[in-house]
């Protein structure tokens, strides 16, 4: 309906997309559920080394199938984050399932327990931090984005690269505001 799309002629947020995001949420639901359910039940056991192994092997395989799942269905349903196709809610859940995977592998099997305190901030204040960064992502940064982003982050070679340093500054941003709040002890909750 003209006036109502977020783009003149298309809408991202529309049915057809909202399916595969829920499919992208339930995702992310069933792998924390598995988590909780694997420490859950290692608690006291002696061969904890041995269980942790268990989630990572799975999560990999789960991983590699869901990133071939989404590259294959891609071919037929093209890959489109825009319109957040099923083949982008597979292909992304798979990548995001290996990043859990290796953060898993490193924190409880390595014990690097520092690398798990780097997030603990952004962690805490999630909603805040998101809705802070889109508020300030709108209007109010345009002018910045229009003056730096143009003429240095777009000059460095590719657009790709340049947006990557852009989308890592302004992450390094919020996550300054984070650590912030956490020093305080603000957590926002709904």
């Amino acid at each position: 309906m003209p006036g109502h799309l977020w783009q003149p002629t298309w809408d991202p947020e529309g049915l057809l997309s909202t399916i595969p995001a829920l499919a992208t949420v339930l995702f992310g639901a069933i792998a924390a559920a598995w988590i909780q359910g694997i420490q859950g039940g290692q608690v006291g056991t002696e061969n904890r080394k041995e269980t942790q192994r268990v989630p990572v092997r799975a999560f990999v395989i789960a991983a590699l199938a869901a990133i071939t799942m989404g590259k294959l269905w891609g071919v037929v349903f093209p890959i489109n984050k825009n319109l957040w196709t099923s083949s982008f809610a597979l292909f992304t859940a798979g990548m995001a399932t290996l990043v859990l995977a290796t953060c898993y592998w490193a924190i409880e099997m390595k014990n690097w327990r520092r690398l798990g305190q780097l997030f603990m901030p952004l962690g805490m204040n999630p909603l805040a931090i998101y809705v802070g960064s889109e508020i300030v992502g709108g209007k109010p940064l345009s002018w910045a984005q229009d003056r730096f982003f143009d003429s240095w982050f777009a000059q460095l070679g590719s657009a790709e690269l340049g947006s990557l340093l852009w989308a890592v500054i302004y992450l390094c941003l919020w996550a300054a505001v984070a650590k912030s709040m956490y020093r305080r002890a603000v957590f926002i909750r709904l």
